[in-house]
């Protein structure tokens, strides 16, 4: 919950023309250490920041769902109820999207964005106990 709660203040800090309701759900335990290799944790934590900003800046959202999953692999999914996007319509210079898919790629991890009344975006990092 703090991780999620981090990730939320820092993509909406400064932001207050943007009302975005935001519902963590967590299947953390307290009785355990989760670990993922040194070099994940920041791209993990990047990843996610560019996935909420996106949401803040350009979904129209009113809510976002966010869950944290962990068991062999780390699930984090983000689901809102904005307007969606289609890859093919992102400006040519934008460099976000693009950056969420090598960042996943170089920590083996796996990005996965559906579009169906609002957009989902699923990271999926491999976990070890």
């Amino acid at each position: 919950m703090v991780l999620a709660g981090f990730f939320v203040w820092n993509t909406i800090a400064g932001r207050q023309y943007s009302f975005v309701r935001f519902t963590i759900e967590n299947g953390l335990s307290n009785n355990l250490v989760y670990s993922t290799r040194q070099d994940s944790k920041g791209f993990l934590c990047l990843t996610v920041k560019e996935a909420l900003h996106n949401i803040v800046k350009h979904s129209q959202a009113d809510n976002v769902w966010i869950s944290i999953h962990p068991g062999k692999n780390l699930v984090i999914t983000i689901k809102d109820d904005g307007i969606g996007f289609e890859e093919k319509n992102i400006r040519a210079f934008s460099n976000g999207l693009h950056n969420m898919k090598k960042r996943m790629k170089d920590i083996g991890g796996i990005l996965e964005i559906t579009n169906e009344k609002g957009t989902l975006v699923k990271l999926t990092v491999p976990l070890s106990l």
